[in-house]
């Protein structure tokens, strides 16, 4: 994630990474978490944010 974009935050890289999994609540009635990470997903969201 750093190194598609070094200029990330560890909250930014946090939240493409919960924002971005796949849930799996219907698999996992105890808790699962965020779900199943979706790296494609969460890598094109980091490369996404720009700064000015």
């Amino acid at each position: 994630m750093f190194e598609a974009n070094p200029g990330a935050t560890v909250d930014e890289i946090k939240s493409a990474l919960t924002s971005t999994a796949t849930s799996m609540a219907a698999q996992c009635p105890e808790g699962c978490g965020a779900g199943l990470i979706n790296a494609r997903k969460a890598v094109e969201s980091i490369l996404a944010i720009k700064r000015s």
